[in-house]
């Protein structure tokens, strides 16, 4: 009543006590390549259960023991074997490979035939080839209608409680013993043949008969491999799962094969811990954002986007510091801070009697100090040239009046003289007109009762 199996149950109180050269890392080591004289690691000194001098590991799948060090990130140190599993890469901080993980349940796979399970991607026909040899495939669909007998070779499963085969609901019969068809002289090519057992049967499909293999292959307690394997299809967006045919979604809602957040924004696949695996050029945790790929369980995918992240980086920051400065020069240099509005003042000059426009601009008392000339600030302005700053500068460019104007100040010449100054535009003087001197013109050849200037 026991069972063969009690004396491996009954665990003695000490197994054994920590030592160096026993094979095993413990407590206090570095390393253990086992006893002095067959150890052939080059990177552990194996009296010591040390790392040798300039060693940094000696042990792992991203340990290189030629140099003794760490693989680079993104080494490949578990490479995937199936569509439903994932790769593991070197993180390159540890000697250790990352746990093994893969693509989640319910994932669809094999063109749609199939959905992951456990990391595996399994059809009917793969499960035939696996027993029957490279011939097999799955017998038609008509063979698996018996299932609904609940007998040795048509069951969905044996009930060890009950001890006894159960009977395939009818939406179930797809996901119950497993019926192939195989050109091998029906010979079954899987296990011991002490431990299997196959029958061949007939179905009806039309007016014709197809074979229908079957297989009892005894495992114990291990799941059975004559049994349509989970993950096969049984419908359109349905999968079977312990042999009952589930809607995806439904399992999904059960916890099994939950998807992951923002469905990895569409550049990766969820993971049997829910976290995004993203493609290269895409980072964990979502995949939304530029990175090496990978996920936060199976380590970074590649080196590469390192670089191109900081040569992005670089690009951004030099734009950002020139939009920068154009701001700051566009809000400091305003053509509005470079207007100087002028103070008109009127001055009369000893030689212009009674002349109109003698005047004179001055700076406003906003005047800033005066700048040297070699360096103006240019500025432009759409004010009306008939304003009361502008108005003398203007007038003064004609040429007076002969007729209008007494002689003193016919031949009268306007200077004007603008100086920059920093921040608030030109500081402009008009001099006074110089009066004329009178020139001696030639005598004319006829009399004359008046006098030229």
């Amino acid at each position: 009543s026991r069972g063969l199996n009690h004396c491996l149950k009954d665990r003695p109180d000490v197994v054994y006590s920590a030592s160096c050269g026993n094979g095993f890392v413990e407590e206090g080591e570095e390393c253990d390549c086992g006893m002095e004289e067959s150890c052939d690691n080059p990177c552990c000194d194996a009296k010591l259960c040390r790392l040798k001098s300039g060693a940094v590991c000696a042990t792992g799948k991203c340990c290189d023991l030629t140099s003794c060090q760490l693989k680079q990130a993104a080494t490949v140190c578990r490479a995937a074997h199936s569509e439903c599993d994932l790769p593991e890469y070197c993180t390159g901080s540890s000697e250790h490979c990352p746990r093994d993980v893969f693509r989640r349940d319910t994932e669809s796979c094999a063109d749609g035939k199939a959905y992951c399970s456990n990391g595996e991607c399994r059809t009917r026909d793969d499960q035939c080839r696996l027993l029957w040899g490279p011939s097999g495939k799955s017998s038609d669909d008509a063979c698996y209608e018996v299932n609904v007998n609940g007998t040795k070779y048509a069951n969905c499963g044996y009930d060890r409680d009950t001890h006894s085969f159960r009977k395939c609901a009818e939406r179930d019969v797809m996901c119950g013993l497993l019926f192939c068809h195989q050109l091998n002289d029906n010979r079954l090519e899987f296990g011991l043949r002490v431990f299997t057992e196959e029958r061949i049967g007939r179905a009806r499909k039309g007016r014709e008969m197809v074979e229908c293999h079957a297989a009892f292959i005894d495992l114990g307690d291990a799941k059975q491999p004559s049994l349509v394997p989970d993950g096969t299809a049984c419908g359109e967006n349905r999968m079977c799962y312990q042999q009952r045919c589930w809607d995806v979604d439904s399992l999904n809602e059960r916890g099994v094969g939950t998807p992951c957040e923002k469905d990895c924004s569409g550049h990766g696949v969820c993971n049997s811990e829910g976290h995004c695996h993203c493609d290269i050029g895409y980072g964990p945790p979502f995949c939304e954002h530029s990175g090496s790929g990978g996920s936060l369980d199976s380590g970074p995918a590649s080196r590469g986007s390192y670089l191109a992240l900081l040569i992005t980086l670089v690009i951004v920051g030099v734009v950002v510091t020139t939009l920068f400065f154009a701001y700051i020069i566009i809000r400091f240099c305003n053509p509005d801070r470079c207007r100087t509005p002028l103070k008109i003042s009127g001055y009369r000059s000893p030689s212009s009697r009674g002349s109109r426009h003698k005047l004179v601009a001055t700076v406003s008392s906003n005047s800033a100090v005066v700048r040297d000339i070699s360096a103006p600030k240019l500025c432009s302005s759409t004010r009306d040239i008939e304003g009361p700053q502008f108005t003398p500068i203007a007038r003064l460019k004609n040429t007076h009046n002969v007729a209008s104007s007494p002689p003193a100040v016919v031949n009268s010449v306007v200077s004007v003289r603008s100086v920059g100054q920093p921040s608030v535009g030109y500081k402009t003087y008009v001099a006074p007109p110089v009066p004329s001197s009178p020139r001696r013109l030639p005598k004319p050849p006829y009399p004359s009762s008046g006098r030229y200037s």
